[in-house]
């Protein structure tokens, strides 16, 4: 995973925050960007863990905000709360992929022709570019600190990984 820009969601973002992992992204991209609703879902409480690691980041300037240039396009993700919403749309305006765990933020993602890539596929491309040593005890780590993956997508990631569960 060679890409020059990714837009995230605060989901992923927030996880690799809270396991020390953010720089991953740093890593992966040259360029990771969020909308200004992602951003604020990240830091809103300074107390949360990963919203100081999110918004050192932003100030020092890997993560880049940029605001919307058309937010009023917002029919093809309607159901969608305002940071995937945002996210999707700065991802289409800038012709990036788009990082999204969300189920259905993913599937509006890829219906309006965009490339989805979730936290186990950055994981993925961690390990392969020697960045993480196991893809299982960082998805393990993530879930210890709060975040969801089901039983069967830990199965499917941990056997891309060439990784027995």
């Amino acid at each position: 995973m060679s890409e020059t820009c990714v837009v995230a969601d605060a989901g992923p973002l927030i996880g690799l925050a809270r396991i020390g992992k953010l720089e991953l992204l740093r890593s992966l991209f040259s360029s990771t960007i969020i909308p200004p609703a992602v951003y604020d879902e990240c830091v809103r409480a300074p107390d949360k863990p990963g919203a100081a690691a999110i918004a050192q980041a932003v100030n020092d300037r890997w993560l880049t905000m940029r605001m919307l240039s058309n937010p009023a396009a917002e029919t093809l993700t309607i159901g969608l709360g305002l940071g995937e919403r945002e996210a999707i749309l700065l991802a289409l305006e800038l012709q990036c992929p788009v990082l999204v765990d969300d189920k259905l933020a993913r599937a509006a993602a890829r219906s309006a022709g965009l490339r989805v890539i979730g936290t186990g596929g950055l994981l993925l491309a961690a390990k392969s570019r020697s960045l993480i040593p196991s893809v299982g005890r960082t998805l393990a780590q993530l879930q210890d600190n709060g975040y969801h993956f089901s039983g069967e997508l830990v199965t499917r990631i941990l056997e891309l990984a060439g990784e027995k569960r």
